[in-house]
């Protein structure tokens, strides 16, 4: 971080972690913080994914809905950028991993109050988190890429399937479903109750959408 950067960023940290100083000076701080550091390094860069990952806590935490969405907005733009496809692999993945936090985040709020835009975040994850395998002709099973969860995944296929049914768009859910239910079966740290409990749900569902 850039020597001014620390400065703020140092009061933010011990105000927001240690609520050592005045809190109501903890969003100026990380965003000066945030400008002194712009002025050195790209938006995409480690040290400016951290700053708005924690803004954007401190939003959330403190009920700043607003701030909250912009600040997680910031940061989605800003790990999307071309550039951080010309990134080392390691690099590359560690944003594409913040990238798919922060689209989560604004697809479950944004499920409470926008459906479209909802529906783009979680269409974003799915998208930039699969990777279809062809096992020798057969039906191709869902290979996930190094940044992904099962789990995240599975919640995007799950939420996609509630969505296109929300729009009587059942060829769409019934698929959707389906991968939600083949992510819930990869996912082996589940606890066993919540998984049958999940796929009670999943196949209600797909049944509903066959009834239609």
């Amino acid at each position: 971080y850039p020597p001014e950067a620390k400065k703020y960023l140092r009061r933010a940290l011990l105000q927001h972690d240690y609520g050592i100083g005045n809190p109501v000076d903890t969003p100026f701080n990380y965003r000066m913080a945030m400008t002194e550091t712009a002025k050195k390094l790209p938006m995409y860069s480690p040290e400016m994914v951290g700053i708005l990952e924690k803004m954007s806590d401190w939003h959330e935490t403190n009920g700043s809905a607003r701030e909250y969405v912009q600040t997680l907005d910031t940061l989605f733009e800003a790990l999307t950028d071309d550039n951080v496809k010309n990134l080392e692999d390691k690099q590359r993945h560690k944003c594409a991993t913040s990238c798919l936090k922060a689209a989560q985040k604004l697809a479950e709020y944004h499920l409470k109050t926008n459906e479209d835009k909802a529906f783009f975040y979680y269409t974003w994850i799915v998208d930039n988190s699969v990777r279809p395998l062809n096992l020798h002709g057969q039906t191709p099973k869902i290979g996930l890429q190094p940044w992904a969860s099962v789990r995240q995944v599975g919640v995007a296929f799950d939420q996609l399937g509630t969505l296109y049914s929300n729009k009587r768009q059942f060829d769409h859910a019934l698929p959707a479903f389906a991968r939600a239910l083949e992510m819930l079966e990869q996912d082996k740290d589940l606890d066993p109750i919540e998984r049958k409990q999940h796929e009670t749900v999943l196949y209600f569902n797909m049944g509903q959408c066959f009834s239609q």
